[in-house]
């Protein structure tokens, strides 16, 4: 049954013109010229505020409504709309009216002129120009509730009581009479469907669950964006399988061919959306539910292209490691199995070259070298399992690779390769003490090195578990050295050529800067050999030399990356170690 929603404010507010949707003036009127029987509707996005969400698939109703406020209604108003926070709607709001574009220039104008009936064939746009469309003028609000996802309807509720919005009985209706439209994500459809719902529950979804809560009515319309995995549907199957930890799926990051068709998916939206908008949802049903992103792009051959300004010259869009598919398994598989080859040939030359004689039966921690041993085949094989293809990079990570020197080092009894693991983690380890240290104290991470824990996707027991070793790894270096002299004096030395090597390895398998698709976030190689994956960590002592400029390949600049990442951190590791190896109280337990 329609229930009216109760509304605490008797004063009328009408939008306004501006681009940011400024104020709204208490006498009812606004600063703009809009006429009283233009439609209004309200869009809202759903999703979950704060970084960590950024790009999830939870969150894109967030992405859509977006992207077709910057890219698309900026555009046809010529003007750049902004979001604005508004404490008392809970939300960050837009305000804009929007004229259909049938009219429209032809030159610069990125959106076709003629929407996806007119298209569609020459009949219907005939129709279009004699008849028009139902909505030629439109007022819209766009809202982005910070409520989170749960209770996005108190967001929802006082907007609607703020501007007194009477929703449609029916929304199916093309009546003058106020409409929303919630756009969320719907793991019950695959990857590029977007289906449009004019009414009814809220099928699983616990944003819609709440607006229907609040706003007292399930008659309102829904642009559901599939973020299904597209596997979930093959064979005859109609969504996810039993077992599946959705919230965990939907708080997650999309993968690789996800982010490479993100783009179209989102130009695929807009197109939705401007149907919606002049035509009403009857119509943008029709259009909207017969065909996915890929019908879509073969029948009005829509399929976008990168323009040359956004094209590094002379250097290959992919591979990414961040946008890696299952596809390049083999590829990636054999990329990390030479590199950890040529690591282990590289420091055994090295281990001869500066500690000939260093070879030392007495080396031998058996316990400690099967613990290492365990632990790093089961980081492998658990980083795979939950989070694909791509990771598999993360093990030609400095980190990583001095995981694999130990367990040479105490397999050969050669106590040189353990300074040099020493020394190539150091700094990053330092950051991750003091990381620790400022959390217990403050909740706060001073450096950033351990934030990447707190992301949703990482919110697991195995992914906390497998990220420890960057705090047990110098104490028990620090302890199987302790008794044999402590770190060779060429440790550093050795560390910054092996070093070189990976980021020189790395550099010869990954481009040089990475566009990721739907964003204008660059990745840079920084001075690790490796990619920074999770591109919202800010630590500008790792970054400090990254190449900006593709004459800087050279690898001597990892030596100097490695003196301003470890160099500090060596001495006073090394400082340490001479303290631990001289101290007369400490005899007892080191001898």
């Amino acid at each position: 049954m329609w229930r009216r929603p109760l509304f605490v404010q008797r004063r009328a507010y009408f939008f306004t013109s501006s681009a940011n949707g400024t104020r709204i003036k208490d006498n009812g009127t606004s600063t703009s010229s809009f006429k009283c029987d233009c439609v209004r509707k309200l869009i809202v996005g759903l999703g979950n505020p704060g970084d960590k969400f950024t790009n999830t698939r939870h969150n894109v109703g967030y992405l859509v409504a977006k992207h077709f406020l910057q890219m698309y209604a900026s555009q046809v108003t010529d003007t750049q709309l902004q979001l604005q926070h508004e404490a008392r709607n809970h939300g960050n709001i837009a305000r804009f009216r929007v004229t259909y574009q049938q009219n429209a220039a032809d030159k610069e104008y990125v959106y076709p002129v003629d929407d996806l009936v007119n298209r569609s064939s020459k009949r219907a746009k005939e129709r279009t120009l004699k008849e028009g469309v139902p909505h030629d003028e439109v007022k819209v609000a766009l809202l982005l509730p910070t409520t989170y996802m749960n209770c996005s309807g108190t967001a929802v509720r006082a907007f609607m009581q703020s501007h007194q919005w009477r929703l449609k009985k029916n929304p199916l209706a093309l009546n003058r009479q106020d409409e929303l439209l919630v756009i969320t994500d719907d793991v019950a459809l695959p990857f590029g469907e977007c289906r449009f719902k004019a009414k009814g529950g809220p099928g699983g979804q616990n944003g819609i669950r709440d607006i229907i809560k609040c706003v007292g009515t399930e008659r309102f319309a829904r642009l559901r964006i599939g973020v299904g995995a597209p596997h979930w549907f093959v064979g005859g199957n109609s969504g996810a399988p039993s077992g599946t930890a959705m919230d965990k799926f939907v708080l997650g990051r999309f993968n690789g061919d996800e982010q490479a068709a993100m783009t179209d998916l989102l130009r695929y939206t807009n197109e939705l959306l401007r149907l919606y908008l002049h035509r009403g949802v009857a119509l943008a049903t029709t259009y909207g539910n017969s065909m996915d992103l890929q019908r879509y792009l073969k029948q009005y051959n829509a399929s976008h292209t990168t323009p040359s300004s956004e094209v590094v010259l002379g250097m290959p869009s992919s591979p990414v490691p961040v946008q890696i598919s299952q596809k390049d398994l083999p590829r990636v598989i054999a990329i990390v199995v030479f590199g950890f080859v040529a690591v282990s040939l590289l420091a055994l030359r090295l281990n001869n070259f500066f500690a000939a004689d260093g070879h030392n039966e007495s080396f031998s921690f058996p316990k400690v070298k099967v613990f290492i041993g365990l632990y790093t085949i089961m980081l492998v094989f658990s980083r795979f399992y939950e989070h694909g293809t791509y990771v598999l990079y993360e093990m030609l990570w400095g980190c990583n690779v001095s995981l694999v020197l130990a367990i040479m080092a105490l397999s050969l009894s050669n106590p040189f390769l353990v300074g040099v693991a020493m020394v190539t983690v150091s700094g990053d380890h330092l950051l991750w003490y003091i990381d620790t240290l400022s959390f217990v104290l403050t909740g706060k991470f001073i450096t950033g090195a351990m934030k990447y824990l707190t992301y949703p996707e990482n919110r697991s027991f195995s992914k906390t578990f497998f990220a420890t070793h960057h705090w047990w790894f110098l104490p028990v270096c620090f302890y199987i050295t302790t008794a044999h002299g402590g770190m060779h004096g060429s440790s550093f030395m050795g560390s910054c050529i092996l070093t070189s090597f990976l980021a020189a390895y790395c550099r010869a398998f990954t481009p040089f800067e990475v566009r990721v698709p739907g964003s204008k976030s660059i990745l840079y190689l920084n001075v690790n050999g490796g990619y920074a994956f999770w591109r919202d960590i800010d630590i500008p002592l790792l970054h400090l030399l990254d190449h900006h400029h593709p004459a800087l390949y050279i690898p001597f600049l990892s030596i100097v990356g490695n003196l301003v990442a470890n160099g500090f951190p060596h001495i006073l590791i090394l400082g340490i170690s001479l303290g631990f190896q001289h101290n007369p109280l400490l005899e007892g337990i080191t001898h």
